[in-house]
């Protein structure tokens, strides 16, 4: 489907929203403007995937229009100037897409620091993407990879094979933004788990439809009649 997109920087939120806030670490939205953006530039410039150098090169370049933008982690509080990035992805019209790619927007450049794998931010990093993504109003969200069974711990599906702008076949996987929510947390209870997947129902407003989470999101106790609180793709196990 053909998705109508913001286009005027100045219809879009403000660039700098703080996604998630807690355990010492941020996730934060931005743009050029920015103070933090040449850290990250930085550290994408420095960091082990060399894909990172030709991000850290866009941003220089400033080649990320309107709405488009860098959600990066940071390990500590960013106005007390204390946090160094972890992790970053982009959200963009095409991504590695072609023009006439008829599919936007695209998540894309998903990378977290090695010493900080494991801690479930790449999730945070996704729903943060998810959550603007709905927010600009966008119905599905889709991302391009090579990667064998990740993004569908997500809630991605494969729809088609794709050529990339570099001639490249790669898979285009798709998620819908109906449910996520923007910056809410709420308390949840797990009703089945089946196979790799949980299935939560919302517990703190009422009508709201159960959904399947992968389990390799949630805590490593986590079993049915398991009650949950969660924020941005982070959850806790509650009494």
């Amino acid at each position: 489907h053909i998705i109508s997109m913001l286009t005027a920087c100045d219809a879009a939120p403000e660039p700098h929203d703080l996604y998630l806030q807690e355990e010492n670490m941020e996730i934060i939205r931005l743009n050029a403007a920015h103070p933090a953006w040449e850290t990250v530039a930085a550290f994408a410039d420095g960091c082990s995937w060399r894909a990172g150098a030709y991000l850290a090169a866009l941003m220089r370049e400033n080649r990320f229009a309107g709405w488009e933008c860098v959600i990066a982690a940071f390990d500590g509080e960013t106005e007390a100037g204390s946090a160094r990035p972890v992790g970053f992805c982009t959200l963009t019209a095409k991504d590695e897409m072609p023009e006439t790619c008829v599919y936007t927007p695209f998540i894309g450049f998903v990378f977290v620091d090695e010493a900080y794998r494991g801690r479930r931010i790449a999730g945070a990093l996704i729903a943060a993407a998810c959550s603007y993504a709905k927010l600009l109003g966008c119905e599905n969200i889709y991302l391009t990879s090579d990667a064998q069974g990740f993004y569908e711990k997500y809630g991605f599906t494969k729809i088609e094979e794709a050529e990339t702008i570099r001639h490249e076949m790669t898979q285009l996987f798709c998620k819908s933004t109906k449910g996520v929510n923007r910056m809410e947390s709420h308390d949840y209870i797990v009703t089945d788990i089946q196979g790799d997947y949980a299935f939560l129902q919302q517990t703190d407003a009422d009508g709201a439809e159960p959904f399947q989470v992968a389990l390799a999101l949630l805590p490593p106790e986590t079993d049915t009649g398991t009650k949950l609180h969660g924020f941005m793709g982070f959850f806790e196990i509650v009494d």
